[in-house]
């Protein structure tokens, strides 16, 4: 099999996974020996096979191949092989004169290569059903943050990683702070965190809240190890500003400064940059630039690595127009990554055998939107259309009271207690069935833990880019501001 560099996604994501051919059977460029003349390569190759099958598109005659093309049909002819030679029209362009004469299968739309691989199945024998596609784990985790467990698909920050496990021993805070939607906790969890060896650093983690002390005891209750420094992890400080009353606030806020002057402890903090003024009127002003890693959004190299390695680390393939397209669709969208990951994760569900298409991203609607912003809109629509008239409403009332209203800012996501958003009205069992519902559809995320007379769980939106991004979640909140400015209020005197 013949093809151009430009067309290798398309080979190996989709024509040869259809096809099934047993391993060994098939022979493209990638097998060609390394340092040896190409043209005496083909030749060989040429001359062993039973069909040579010429993958054509404009990347193949713009390289040697179109020459090639020519001289393979006529060598076809001279032996006497007829039908050795099958050309496959991957994408339209003017056939060499000789190759327009033989039969070509079509492949120049999506709709068409089931048929046409059907044909060259046929045509090489092959008898029975194609190949069931392959069931594999998608490597993306969609709108969630990338965690510990999702290191080895976790791409795009290799620099940022490095960075900041040079600085973690020689500082006693390090702040990494971006806008939302730009990976920090990605990068804490998955990039940082997995690599640090486990006898040097004692990890303890948290996320503030509304009640910091309790979170910050939770953490701690674990003593470190003998001869481990304590890496203590506050994954979204902005919590503490915009959430905790102030004299919790201020209690934790000294407590960090004393912990930041412990040599024995290293404090790894994440916050947004719309937080940034508070910060700087906080106990931990000033910040030298040591202590400070601003987290710009992904971009051009790292923001393809981004979109490619994971599947990549996998086995599948991502069309290169499907990522330029994406790429630019990304560069105008604010807070992209939880987006990206989102569409990746959609698009996963509509591949074509080991290839993500460039005709399945084309497809998500748009709506006034962008189709990244759509595909994120398109799956919490779906989740939530699945439940009862009974269980929506429960789901949007959870939904709301998992959002921070802004005071002159964005709005922000508001972890709860599980038990908080359970009113005894509530049957307990329709309660349960939708929190699950929700985050079986990445819509929700819970942590903690249930046990008899004690539930510690709490819950939380997946990311805050459903606030901005899913219209349905944007306008509830816009109808019930109010409501839910009084009810915040009550909580706070209360």
């Amino acid at each position: 099999m013949v093809h151009a560099a430009a067309d290798h996604a398309w080979v190996h994501g989709y024509l040869l996974p259809a096809l099934g051919l047993p391993e060994g059977a098939v022979r493209t460029p990638d097998d060609l020996t390394l340092g040896a003349p190409r043209v005496a390569e083909i030749e060989r190759a040429v001359a062993d096979a039973r069909v040579v099958v010429l993958v054509l598109s404009p990347a193949f005659l713009d390289d040697v191949w179109s020459e090639l093309a020519e001289l393979l049909t006529s060598h076809a002819r001279v032996m006497g092989g007829q039908g050795r030679l099958v050309p496959l029209v991957r994408e339209p362009c003017e056939l060499p004169l000789r190759v327009e004469f033989l039969f070509s299968l079509d492949c120049t739309r999506q709709e068409l290569w089931a048929g046409a691989v059907a044909r060259l199945r046929q045509h090489l024998e092959r008898a029975g059903e194609p190949p069931e596609p392959e069931r594999i784990p998608c490597p993306y985790p969609g709108i969630v943050a990338y965690g510990e467990a999702q290191a080895e698909v976790f791409f795009g920050r290799s620099r940022e990683v490095d960075d900041l496990a040079r600085r973690l021993p020689r500082q006693g805070l390090v702040m990494v702070i971006g806008p939302s939607g730009s990976g920090k906790t990605s990068l804490i969890f998955a990039g940082l965190l997995s690599g640090l060896p486990a006898d040097h650093w004692a990890v303890r983690s948290l996320r503030p809240g509304a009640d910091p002390m309790a979170a910050l005891a939770r953490a701690l209750e674990r003593m470190a190890p003998a001869g481990a420094r304590l890496l203590l992890v506050v994954d979204q400080l902005e919590e503490l500003f915009a959430q905790a009353p102030a004299n919790e606030r201020e209690r934790f806020l000294a407590e960090l400064a004393r912990l930041r002057s412990d040599r024995d402890c290293t404090l790894l903090l994440t916050m947004r940059a719309d937080f940034y003024p508070d910060l700087m009127a906080s106990p931990l002003w000033p910040l030298t630039e040591g202590e400070r890693l601003e987290l710009a959004p992904l971009r051009d190299g790292a923001l393809r690595e981004a979109i490619t390695g994971p599947a990549a680390s996998v086995g599948v393939h991502v069309e290169p127009a499907l990522v330029e397209r994406l790429l630019a669709d990304a560069a105008g969208e604010p807070g992209v990554l939880p987006l990206l990951q989102e569409t990746m994760a959609l698009l996963w569900e509509r591949r074509a055998r080991r290839l993500l298409t460039l005709d399945a991203y084309r497809q998500l609607g748009q709506d006034g939107q962008s189709r990244l912003a759509t595909a994120l809109a398109t799956r919490a629509d779906a989740a939530f259309a699945e439940l009862g008239p009974a269980r929506r409403e429960i789901a949007r009332r959870v939904l709301l009271r998992l959002v921070q209203l802004g005071q002159g800012r964005d709005d922000t996501r508001r972890q709860q207690p599980v038990a908080a958003l359970r009113p005894a009205s509530d049957d307990p069992a329709e309660f349960d069935a939708t929190l699950l519902h929700l985050t079986r559809h990445r819509l929700l995320t819970l942590s903690g833990e249930q046990r008899p007379g004690q539930d510690t769980s709490r819950a939380d939106l997946a990311h805050e880019a459903l606030i901005t991004a899913w219209p349905a979640l944007r306008r509830w909140v816009d109808e019930d501001r109010e409501g839910l400015r009084v009810r915040a209020q009550l909580a706070d005197d209360a």
